[in-house]
């Protein structure tokens, strides 16, 4: 009673807490002290994981039981465990334990590193992750998977002689039934045919993790401006070739002018 047989790597074997009692052939029972025994435990090794035979003698009679030596561990829980092709690892919102015969301590960022050295996006596949610290460590896998398309919504679609742009643009990836929302670093969208300048439809192509989808944006450019002169402008033209008819007028009027002064002061 009371007695622990779990030992961590490293941690001496001890009988503390250990009860020893001794039936009869009438099942009478009698608790004996530690000096009515010995204990052997030749076969124990702190330094390595594993079960281990102890043997407890009195008198005649020998009782075998079992204790094990074991390693702290690392826990992994609620971590992200299914990647797109591409996309980038992450560790997700995981809360990461560290697990000892005392109990379950959560560890804080820092606490722990996260070894990711197997993991190729560029493959679909099943890959192990390590996580270690506290001189424990644990591992967890994850999935690398094609997605069996993408869907595009909320693009901006219609433009009148501005610059091109995604609006409020959603891209998913369809996996079976789920769906996994992208964010706008995991794809790229191809405008190259897109021209603001001349009306028309034109299909912009979004891709992302081996697969592509394609909506169509509609620009619609308004006619060229004529420019009309102003009617002040006008009114300055013409009259242009009338002021020289006016001048040529008071030039002839002038002239005669002077040649009937002339005549009459002869």
């Amino acid at each position: 009673s009371g007695y622990i047989g779990t030992f961590e790597v490293g941690e001496q074997f001890s009988t503390d807490g250990l009860v020893v009692k001794f039936l009869d052939q009438l099942d009478n029972e009698t608790v004996l002290s530690a000096n009515d025994y010995t204990v052997d435990s030749s076969k124990f090794n702190p330094n390595q994981v594993g079960k281990y035979l102890i043997t407890i003698t009195y008198g005649d009679y020998k009782y075998n039981y079992t204790v094990d030596v074991v390693a702290p561990k690392i826990e992994i829980e609620n971590a992200k465990t299914l990647f797109l092709i591409g996309e980038q690892f992450s560790i997700g919102e995981a809360k990461v334990y560290l697990v000892t015969k005392a109990g379950k301590t959560l560890l804080e960022e820092g606490q722990y590193t996260v070894t990711t050295v197997l993991f190729n996006s560029k493959y679909a596949g099943t890959y192990d992750i390590l996580v270690s610290g506290q001189g424990a460590s644990g591992t967890y896998k994850v999935q690398v998977v094609a997605p069996d398309s993408i869907e595009v919504s909320g693009a901006k679609t219609e433009f009148s002689g501005e610059e091109f742009s995604t609006g409020d643009i959603v891209v998913k990836a369809k996996v079976g039934d789920d769906e996994y929302l992208l964010d706008a670093s995991s794809y790229t969208v191809d405008s190259t045919q897109f021209n603001k300048d001349e009306s028309g439809t034109y299909t912009i192509t979004v891709s992302a993790c081996g697969k592509s989808a394609t909506y169509e944006v509609t620009v619609t450019v308004s006619g060229g401006n004529t420019e009309t002169p102003e009617k002040g402008e006008s009114g300055s033209s013409s009259s242009g070739c009338g002021a020289n008819a006016m001048e040529i007028f008071t030039l002839v009027a002038g002239l005669c002018a002077l040649a009937f002064v002339f005549k009459k002061s002869r």
